[in-house]
């Protein structure tokens, strides 16, 4: 009999987190599910077998002693990060000997600049001939990026930014100046302007409003790469959107939009990249995609797309741990996949407890655990 496989899921408290275990409820008794997050109060990480609470990423030593140390006591089969800034520490950790019987779902150091860095995205979209938003850092390049496409422009952190943190949407150079001095910010076109709505909502001389979302119309598509660098799975969506939120999803078999990704996986394929990645973008009038931004790990909506038929984090499960398919349900074209904001019981014991000893269980063993002594 097959043992079950051992999955870590880091930042499981987060959308992705709660995105990957949603998805992964079919394979569910196959698996012994770990994960490790910074908050205690966060639902989905009581939907583990065993939890740990770490340092925030920002403190990068702590961080990577503490989760080295778990995954020494664990020795998980594989590890799907949940946030952006995780994707540095596990990819170098992925090639650590402590490490060789994991498979780490993360691109390699060389790329993780390519999925982290938004500069960094452009330039590897020039490279290989890929459509990408019009970017500028340098003031000469700023100023031609105005010339060029005129405002409104965005102003994004050249790294981080994640979840549409920091984004400014700006529409004359008054407001370009205050964006770019908030931070290392760069500039990118405004694609498709016309589809936004909400931003006249917004004047600043009247104060800032207490709930504020622009609303748009965004198309993205996710794909798996196998380890020959084969294309396993991939899958476009179109998605409206209030501020970072996907709000109502649909899938896509677009051409333009299935072209250019597949163009992407393609690309990083042959750099080095295996496993998960997926594109942000907006299609054009003249109905081009065009891509704005570029990611090196599952994203929220990924149970959106389970729901319709497409599990591509079961999908890669099944591949990576145990080289077999997924038989996904058949596709759901005509649905919709509303998003939900519900609330839900949890034990306060669970939360004192992984609060107070950083490590939880669902079966109550393990005791007080200090994962840097677990080495």
């Amino acid at each position: 009999m097959m043992k079950n496989g051992r999955i870590l899921i880091t930042s499981v408290g987060s959308l992705v987190g709660w995105a990957v275990t949603a998805a992964l409820r079919p394979l569910r008794s196959r698996l012994i599910v770990i994960g490790c997050n910074t908050l205690a109060a966060a639902p989905t990480v009581f939907d583990c077998d065993r939890v740990y609470r770490v340092p925030k990423t920002s403190d990068t030593q702590v961080y990577r002693e503490v989760l080295r140390a778990i995954v020494l006591r664990e020795q998980p089969d594989l590890i799907i990060p949940g946030r952006d800034e995780e994707l540095a520490v596990l990819s170098k950790f992925s090639t650590d000997r402590v490490w060789s019987a994991t498979r780490v779902l993360a691109p390699p150091p060389k790329l993780v600049p390519v999925f982290n860095d938004k500069l960094e995205t452009a330039r590897f979209a020039a490279r290989h001939a890929l459509p990408f938003a019009a970017t500028a850092y340098e003031p000469e390049e700023i100023a031609t990026l105005i010339e060029v496409h005129g405002f409104p422009l965005v102003v994004k952190p050249r790294v981080g930014g994640h979840a549409s943190k920091g984004v400014r949407i700006v529409a004359s150079s008054a407001q370009l100046r205050a964006a770019l001095a908030t931070g290392d910010m760069l500039v990118q076109e405004c694609l498709n302007p016309g589809t936004l709505s909400g931003l006249d909502g917004f004047l600043s001389e009247a104060g800032a409003p207490l709930y504020y979302a622009v609303r748009d119309l965004r198309h993205a598509a996710e794909w798996l790469l196998d380890d020959a660098g084969e294309i396993l799975s991939l899958q476009g969506v179109i998605s409206h959107t209030e501020g970072p939120q996907a709000m109502h999803m649909r899938l896509t078999d677009d051409a333009a939009l299935v072209e250019v990704a597949t163009d992407y996986a393609r690309a990083l394929a042959k750099a080095g990249h295996r496993g998960v990645a997926n594109i942000q973008g907006k299609q054009l009038a003249d109905g081009r995609f065009v891509p704005f931004e570029l990611n090196g790990r599952f994203t929220g909506s990924a149970v959106a797309r389970a729901y319709m038929g497409c599990n591509q984090v079961a999908q890669a499960v099944c591949h990576f741990l145990w080289r077999e398919p997924y038989a996904n349900a058949p596709l759901y074209p005509d649905t919709t996949a509303l998003k939900l904001s519900i609330f839900r019981g949890v034990d306060q014991t669970a939360i004192d407890v992984l609060e107070t000893n950083g490590f939880w269980s669902a079966d109550g063993t393990g005791g007080t655990v200090n994962p840097i002594d677990a080495s």
